[in-house]
């Protein structure tokens, strides 16, 4: 299996500005918060506003993680979500800790929340 980079972040932190970094290297396969299915189709009770579901995406966590892995037989993974997509149910696959290379981005909140 080849790496896989996760890379966990905030509303607001760039975040999908250093993923457009990682796409532009070319030589690896970047997903763009395949976590956001499954929080916002079976963990959030409201629907995120023009959220346009792809059916061949899966929902599920467990299937969410297999499908990381799945691409990751070919080449290596990159991907961005935001963490509180992930607190509770992450915590139930402690082996991912040292399976994935775990990447923390913080904005200074200032910019943040003038953003």
């Amino acid at each position: 299996m080849h790496s896989i980079t996760a890379l966990w972040a905030h509303p607001r932190s760039m975040s999908t500005a250093t993923e457009r970094i990682m796409r532009e290297r070319g030589d690896l396969q970047c997903l763009h918060e395949p976590f956001m299915y499954y929080y916002y189709l079976s963990v959030k009770e409201k629907a995120f506003p023009l959220f346009d579901v792809d059916p061949n995406q899966p929902t599920g966590f467990p299937e969410i993680i297999a499908m990381i892995r799945n691409k990751a037989q070919t080449q290596s993974v990159f991907f961005k979500d935001m963490g509180y997509y992930v607190v509770s149910p992450i915590q139930q696959h402690p082996e991912l800790s040292w399976e994935w290379q775990h990447l923390f981005i913080i904005r200074d909140p200032r910019k943040s929340i003038l953003s």
